[in-house]
This record gives structure tokens, C-alpha cells and sequence, in this order.
């Protein structure tokens, strides 16, 4: 298993979200098939520092909503890259793979440093 070490300190979000995305589907590798996973595991390195567009910190919102009325909620990207930095980089990366039965499999290759 390859275990790579991708920086993403001062790249936008979407960038390093895109080029995280083609490795852990290995279209960077040699014997590419869209059938299997890859075998590499990514360890992200600096997530904190990841640069935000500060248009888009404001204007960018995430909803969730439970299925009982009255109850959609609403945050800003700036709201959630404060709590928690890694889980707005999965929420991209996420958006970034295509969505069939290996999905799971290739998010759960990736680990912050």
C-alpha cells in the first residue's frame, strides 16, 4: 500500500479537495480501472491552513434538514471551517467522488496529520 503525504497549506479548498479526489481514485496510477479502489492512503498534512475564499465564507451555506418541520438548519462555510476544518475538507472531498458503492471505501483512506 502506498501511503502519500499531500500538504495542502495555502491551496483553496475545491483545488487540494480535486487532487485529493484523482488519487484516491488512482487515475494517477499506471493500471487505472474504475472498478477498484486504489491502494494508497493519503494522510492530509495542514488542513488548518487551507485558504478560504472570503467571499465564499459568507455566501457558502450548508443546510441539513432532520424530516421534521420547521427544522432545516442552516451554517456558513467560515461557521464550520472554525469547528472543525477536517469535516468541511470531507464534506468537499466528498462532493468531489463519484457516488456509487466504492465511495466509502476511498473516503476512509484518507487520514489528517
Amino acid at each position: 500500500m502506498k501511503q502519500l503525504n499531500y500538504d495542502v497549506q495555502g491551496m483553496s479548498i475545491g483545488r487540494a479537495a480535486s487532487e485529493v479526489a484523482k488519487m484516491l481514485m488512482g487515475k494517477d496510477d499506471l493500471d487505472f480501472a474504475r472498478n477498484r479502489v486504489a491502494d494508497v492512503q493519503i494522510h492530509i498534512l495542514n488542513c488548518e491552513k487551507l485558504a478560504l475564499d472570503p467571499k465564499g465564507q459568507i455566501k457558502k451555506i450548508y443546510y441539513r434538514h432532520s424530516g421534521y418541520l420547521g427544522n432545516l438548519k442552516s451554517r456558513s462555510q467560515k461557521e464550520i471551517f472554525e469547528n472543525s476544518p477536517k469535516a468541511l475538507f470531507m464534506s468537499v472531498l466528498g462532493g468531489m467522488l463519484p457516488n456509487n458503492k466504492l465511495k466509502t471505501y476511498r473516503i476512509k483512506k484518507v487520514i489528517f496529520d
